[in-house]
């Protein structure tokens, strides 16, 4: 479900593996359960702006996949051209979570996040 659609049809990969995520979720409701000691894991993952998502059984965790937002090339462009035309301090408002919007600000050179 995960490869296909994208190759195939021309899907967007992160809709997909989300749609995945969701089916294997249904598919096995004991998946939930491996995730209350997992979360230390997953704390550790937000703090340095990530996603974790574990994949497992009642018995044991198989894997784990880890996601982050990226940036656009033209973000960090922009970000730049405004520092070069005299803006000494660029603030960045997100609704994100604290980790993930510093993770964001420190790959683009954002001064600050709110």
């Amino acid at each position: 479900m995960l490869l296909v659609p994208p190759m195939v049809l021309g899907g967007e990969w992160s809709e997909w593996l989300y749609r995945s995520l969701v089916l294997l979720v249904i598919a096995c409701p004991c998946a939930l359960v491996i995730s209350t000691p997992v979360s230390v894991v997953a704390a550790l993952a937000a703090a340095a702006g990530r996603t974790v998502v574990v994949i497992g059984n009642d018995e044991h965790v198989c894997g784990f996949i880890s996601l982050a937002d990226a940036i656009r090339e033209e973000f960090r462009e922009v970000v730049n051209q405004l520092h070069a035309a005299g803006i000494e301090h660029i603030i960045m408002l997100a609704g994100d979570n604290e980790g993930t919007a510093n993770a964001i600000a420190n790959q683009a050179g954002i001064d600050e996040v709110s």
